[in-house]
């Protein structure tokens, strides 16, 4: 990664907003006090220049009531020099294709 990476979180998220650095890690640490057993399933990889969408599935469950999540996401990073620059959380594919500035 980049000394600079960003993560850029839906305003709907749990977290949501910009955060760079150890910003970054205090916001996943209150994302793992909601949910437990996160995990990201990707299902496929696209190819957009110097940005990769990455359409996948987020699984958790939450800890206070239990209630599962299984949700499609879209992530498009951005890649400069060869490292990992920033991430965009899209909660839809149309969206996530419209920032790439591509269309199905």
């Amino acid at each position: 990664m980049t000394a600079d990476f960003e993560w850029q979180q839906q305003a709907e998220a749990v977290e949501p907003g910009s955060r760079r650095g150890a910003a970054i890690g205090a916001a996943f640490r209150n994302l793992f006090e909601v949910w437990e057993s996160y995990r990201i399933v990707p299902d496929r990889y696209l190819d957009a220049g110097d940005k990769v969408v990455v359409f996948a599935h987020n699984r958790a469950t939450a800890r206070g009531s239990g209630m599962k999540l299984d949700q499609p996401f879209a992530y498009v990073w951005t890649v400069r020099a060869g490292k990992l620059a920033r991430v965009e959380i899209y909660g839809n594919e149309p969206e996530a294709l419209e920032a790439v500035g591509l269309q199905e």
